[in-house]
């Protein structure tokens, strides 16, 4: 279970674009699923990502996900366990409905806790939650930040997306991996998911703190504004 919020420095997640996060708690930092700026043969024109972090995490290692080679120093990667205030529970998923045998294998769920916040980054799914996955997340506690892969046709489109979400009930959703004019790849738009929300939506910038404040409210959507933008 996620242990309750802490009065430690509220940790700071910032969006870079495509699936990729940056995480901070202090001086402790990690990277979620980098992007290869100009990936795909040139598809991904996305800038390079000029921050020092601590420790990368990936869900799976397609290119638009897991370019670690591109970041300074390049940074240890952390499978599992623990680095600093981060926890990071790995749940095995699958890219494609058919246990990723069309769109390229497996694409695990990440729970990340820190500071009594937890963060679930859902890669590059593509099927609907299974008993196995829900029971999984569940023992780890609700999430209080949900980043969901909306865009369709290589991950879940908005109506699995909303599966998700409902199934897990988080208190913020994050739609990514959606239509970018600067990602030549055929996407959604986030609007399609978003036009199915029961929840607040809220348009934010590239940052937000996920102190206690943010998490205390009920369930709604934030569409984060990109750093790479």
């Amino acid at each position: 279970m996620t242990p309750p919020l802490s009065p430690s420095p509220a940790p700071q997640l910032r969006f870079y674009g495509h699936a990729t996060f940056g995480l901070r708690a202090g001086e402790h930092s990690l990277i979620i699923d980098p992007y290869r700026p100009g990936g795909f043969g040139g598809l991904m024109a996305l800038p390079p990502i000029e921050e020092h972090f601590d420790r990368v995490i990936t869900t799976h290692d397609h290119d638009d996900h897991a370019a670690i080679d591109t970041l300074v120093g390049p940074p240890p990667r952390l499978v599992e366990g623990t680095f600093g205030p981060f926890t990071l529970h790995r749940i095995p998923a699958y890219h494609d409905e058919y246990q990723g045998s069309r769109r390229g294998g497996t694409s695990d769920l990440l729970l990340i806790q820190v500071h009594g916040c937890s963060v679930l980054h859902c890669g590059d799914i593509g099927h609907s939650p299974r008993p196995e996955d829900l029971r999984a997340l569940r023992a780890l506690g609700r999430p209080d930040v949900m980043i969901v892969p909306v865009g369709g046709y290589f991950t879940v489109g908005a109506a699995q997306a909303w599966e998700w979400c409902r199934a897990l009930s988080p208190r913020l959703m994050v739609p990514v991996h959606g239509a970018d004019p600067r990602v030549g790849l055929a996407l959604r738009p986030r609007a399609h998911f978003l036009a199915g929300s029961i929840w607040p939506v809220e348009e934010v910038g590239e940052r937000v703190e996920l102190n206690a404040g943010l998490l205390s409210f009920e369930s709604r959507v934030l569409v984060m504004g990109s750093a790479s933008a």
